[in-house]
């Protein structure tokens, strides 16, 4: 587990950089919003991309995927629907501690979004190809889109402009070398 461990540490902090780069966030939202994907899971593949590793087959990436997407579904849009009902409930009851408490929430939620990472990123390491040697700045862009677009087909038929537009938001900051590629 030392391998998935530092892995997993290296995407983390890559998915806190590159969800903080302009435009990131709302391609992110955007794409969680219109197609229902979760957005660490998304992030946690172009990362993997970014880092050189290729699924070997589609059912490696099904079956790296699968622990995740229950995880998202089960766990991380639970805990994100109770944060957006404290806060519609919170400015409606007029209560003054619902901020408070949301905020609680929120930090529950990243968490569960970094465990869900960890959770991907274990059978990615079991089910995919690692690097022989890191990539380079334009293969590892290249790399993450082919991962991000991959992940995208799983809950759309085709991809449409706002879609392209989201994805190539997401790579902007690592082709741009705003953002560097995870290393472990």
């Amino acid at each position: 587990m030392p391998q998935t461990d530092a892995i997993a540490r290296a995407i983390w902090d890559f998915t806190l950089a590159l969800y903080d780069a302009d435009g990131v966030q709302g391609g992110c939202l955007d794409l969680q919003n219109r197609h229902g994907l979760g957005v660490s899971a998304l992030l946690a593949l172009t990362g993997l991309g970014a880092m050189g590793w290729t699924a070997s087959t589609p059912a490696a990436l099904d079956d790296a995927l699968r622990g995740a997407e229950s995880w998202q579904h089960e766990v991380i849009e639970v805990i994100r629907d109770a944060r957006q009902a404290i806060k519609a409930q919170g400015a409606a009851q007029a209560l003054p501690d619902a901020s408070a408490l949301r905020g609680q929430v929120m930090h529950c939620e990243i968490e569960a979004e970094r465990l869900q990472q960890r959770l991907l990123i274990a059978e990615w390491v079991r089910h995919a190809t690692p690097p022989a040697t890191p990539p380079d700045k334009a293969e590892a862009a290249e790399l993450a889109g082919d991962h991000a677009f991959r992940y995208l087909a799983r809950y759309t038929q085709s991809l449409d402009a706002a879609d392209q537009a989201a994805v190539d938001a997401l790579l902007a900051p690592l082709r741009e070398g705003r953002v560097a590629p995870p290393r472990p």
